[in-house]
C-alpha cells in the first residue's frame, strides 16, 4: 500500500500531539518524506532505511552513529504483513521507548481509516457505474459490466424496481445510507443535493415494503417505479418520476397506485396551460379549494357542506357561482370531468 504524502503528515502530526517530540515518516528507499520538521523532509535516513531492511526496531543512541539520522527510536511499519514504511521519534530512546507502540497503534488506525475510505468510495464508483449504465442502456455489453452484475449479484433476466429517496432539509447522507445497508439494498447512488437512486428486487421489495413505508415520514420522501426486468430499468425510473411528481402531500408512493396520473404525465406543459386557460383559471383558490372538497365526497352535497361548516343551499350557490364564472356546471357527470382533469393537471 502507498501512504501518500497529505496521510504520512497527518501520521507525523498526530503522533507529535500525543508525545510532543518530532515525528519523521520514511519510506522504504530511507527518504524522509514527512516530518515535524519541515527542513528534514526530503533527506535521507540510514537508520531508518536499516529498520526496514531488518525488519526490526532501530535506536540511535548518538546523532552521529548513522548519516542523516538523530537520537529517537525508528520502527517499522507493516500492512498486511509488509514493510511499508518507518515512522521515527527523534529524542533520547530511552525517552521516547515508551511511544512506539502508541506511534505504530496511531499508524495502524489511520492506514486503516485509510483504507476504509477508499473501499467506500471505490464501492461509490462500481455502483455509479452500474445504476448509470442502465439508466443511460450503455456499455451493456462490456465485460466490467458483466463483473459488476455478479458483484453485486444482479441478475439482468429478474425483475427489479428502482427506489427515488428524497432527502428532507438538515438529513445526514450518512444515515440515509445506514438506512439503505439495513434494508440490505445493494446497489444505490446518492445525486447532489439530496436524492438517491436505489435497485431493488422485486419479490424482496414485496416482503419488505412495509419497512419502506415507515422509513418514509420526516426524513425522507420515497417514490417507487414499477417492476422491471434490470435489462429494463430505464422504464422503472421513469414511472418513479412520474409517481414522486404525484407524491404531493404523502411521504411514500407506488406506481402501481396510479391510473389516471400516468396520462395526465405524458400531457405537454403548453397543452396543460391551454387546457387550465379554458377551464379553471378564473377560479380563485377559495373556489379550487371547494372542488377539491367535492370530488373527495363523489359530489355529495350533504358531505360537502359538511366538511366545509356550510349549509347544503350555500353550497347549491357556489356551485353556481363556479358554473357562472367557468362555464362548467360540477353537477354535471361530463363538467365534472372536465373540471376534475383541470385540478389533476394543475
Amino acid at each position: 500500500m502507498y501512504i501518500n504524502n497529505q496521510l504520512a503528515t497527518q501520521i507525523v502530526e498526530t503522533v507529535k500531539d500525543i508525545c510532543d517530540h518530532d515525528i519523521n515518516f520514511i519510506d522504504c528507499q530511507g527518504i524522509i518524506y514527512a516530518s515535524t520538521d519541515i527542513k528534514r523532509i526530503g533527506s535521507f535516513h540510514e537508520a531508518g532505511l536499516l529498520a526496514i531492511k531488518e525488519k526490526r526496531i532501530i535506536e540511535v543512541y548518538d546523532d552521529t552513529s548513522f548519516n542523516g539520522s538523530l537520537q529517537g527510536v525508528n520502527l517499522p511499519v507493516y500492512y498486511h504483513d509488509q514493510i511499508i514504511a518507518v515512522i521515527g521519534i527523534s529524542s533520547k530512546p530511552d525517552k521516547v521507548k515508551k511511544y512506539a507502540y502508541l506511534a505504530q497503534k496511531i499508524t495502524n488506525l489511520l492506514i486503516r481509516e485509510k483504507e476504509l475510505n477508499e473501499f467506500n468510495r471505490s464501492q461509490a464508483e462500481k455502483m455509479h457505474y452500474l445504476l448509470q449504465s442502465l439508466l443511460d442502456q450503455e456499455n451493456l455489453d462490456s465485460q466490467y459490466f458483466s463483473d459488476m452484475l455478479k458483484y453485486f449479484q444482479l441478475d439482468l433476466k429478474n425483475n427489479y424496481r428502482l427506489l427515488i429517496i428524497l432527502a428532507k432539509r438538515l438529513v445526514n447522507e450518512q444515515s440515509i445510507i445506514q438506512e439503505l445497508h439495513s434494508l440490505a439494498i445493494p446497489v444505490y447512488h446518492y445525486q447532489y443535493p439530496n436524492r438517491f437512486l436505489a435497485i431493488i428486487d422485486a419479490d424482496y421489495f414485496n416482503r419488505c415494503e412495509y419497512k419502506l413505508k415507515k422509513l418514509a415520514g420526516n426524513q425522507v420522501s420515497i417514490a417507487v417505479g414499477k417492476q422491471i426486468p434490470l435489462i429494463k430499468l430505464s422504464e422503472s425510473y421513469h414511472s418513479a418520476l412520474i409517481a414522486l411528481r404525484n407524491i404531493q402531500d404523502h411521504q411514500y408512493i407506488n406506481y402501481d397506485v396510479l391510473t389516471l396520473e400516468i396520462i395526465l404525465q405524458s400531457i405537454s406543459i403548453y397543452d396543460k396551460k391551454d387546457y387550465l386557460n379554458k377551464t379553471i383559471a378564473m377560479l380563485s383558490l377559495e373556489d379550487l379549494n371547494l372542488l377539491h372538497i367535492y370530488f373527495e365526497e363523489d359530489m355529495s352535497l350533504l358531505n360537502t357542506a359538511n366538511r366545509l361548516f356550510i349549509h347544503k343551499n350555500t353550497l347549491q350557490y357556489k356551485l353556481d357561482r363556479i358554473h357562472k364564472l367557468c362555464g362548467y356546471n360540477p353537477r354535471k357527470f361530463r363538467d365534472a370531468n372536465i373540471l376534475y382533469l383541470a385540478l389533476k393537471l394543475k
